[in-house]
């Protein structure tokens, strides 16, 4: 009666798909396939969505777009190392990659074609290089 509703498809391999709206128009898509692998995506009224997908073996990743066309991405391991990426709408992004052991990297590009990569130890020893788009 509030205007909400859902939506559920089965296909013959057995995977299934559920799509719900609410009345303010935001409305998630969640598909689970036969293997045990889903994904769900959720879209708001801003046109701002999220997607999340996971694998049987545990690993997922999430992908995040605001209306701005700025996203994120950051996709988990099953050991527990992950890695986010940021996209701006200027053409800039960053990569960040953690490893289980604590030890991380931080690889910045900018749209002029410069880019920096730091890295961290567990010990926290650290490097940085940077790359101009100069040649140096």
């Amino acid at each position: 009666k509030d205007g909400d509703y859902e939506t559920t498809s089965w296909a013959n391999d057995g995977g299934y798909a559920s799509t719900t709206w609410a009345n303010d128009g935001d409305y998630e898509t969640t598909t689970w396939a036969k293997d045990g692998d889903y994904e769900t995506t959720t879209w708001a009224k801003d046109d701002d969505y999220e997607t999340t997908t996971w694998a049987k073996d545990d690993d997922y990743e999430t992908t995040t777009w605001a209306k701005d066309d700025d996203y994120e991405t950051t996709t988990w391991a099953k050991d527990d190392d992950y890695e986010t990426t940021t996209w701006t709408n200027d053409g800039d992004y960053k990569t960040t990659t953690w490893a289980k052991d604590d030890d991380y990297e931080t690889t910045t590009w900018a749209n002029d074609g410069d880019y920096e990569t730091t890295t961290w130890a567990k010990d926290d020893d650290y490097e940085t290089t940077t790359w101009a788009n100069d040649g140096n």
